[in-house]
């Protein structure tokens, strides 16, 4: 038991919480914190907000499987 807060498992609110994980990342495959910001595509692949900030658009647009084509 905890001897903060008296808990057999502490809540996030307890400095002794470990942080919980939710998912992995699409992009990086790293973990996913729940208190990390994230995005969570309609087919539930999951993505750090920092990971898709850094794409550039056409790389962007790869990850959700989105074909830009220029036509003449």
């Amino acid at each position: 038991m905890c001897e903060i807060c008296q808990h057999y498992i502490c809540p996030s609110a307890c400095p002794n919480a470990e942080e919980r994980t939710i998912g992995v990342c699409a992009y990086c495959e790293d973990i996913i914190y729940e208190t990390q910001p994230r995005v969570r595509e309609t087919d539930g692949r999951l993505f750090h907000t920092e990971c898709l900030e850094e794409l550039s658009l056409p790389e962007l647009l790869a990850q959700f499987n989105i074909e830009v084509s220029e036509e003449e």
